[in-house]
């Protein structure tokens, strides 16, 4: 499949692209080379979001994968905000 500007949304939903995991690891790690090269691409996902006609507001959930000690350490955090 072509990548077309106008489904940079659909690129990035799908989550088992080359360009989902590559974003996502940029910035997971903060990887200022790789937003760099993906400029495009974050220039063209920005501009559908931004021109969506739906005005309500959009609830995104990501996963991500942890380590169980992690998981354990931050689920004894109290009246923390998990997110």
């Amino acid at each position: 499949a072509n990548f077309r500007p106008d489904k940079a949304i659909d690129w990035y939903s799908r989550q088992n692209t080359f360009i989902y995991k590559m974003l996502t690891r940029a910035m997971r790690i903060l990887d200022a080379d790789i937003l760099y090269r993906l400029r495009y691409f974050i220039q063209h996902l920005h501009h559908q979001l931004e021109s969506s006609t739906d005005t309500k507001p959009l609830t995104v959930y990501r996963k991500i994968r942890i380590r169980k000690d992690l998981f354990r350490k931050m689920q004894s955090y109290q009246e923390a905000l998990l997110s």
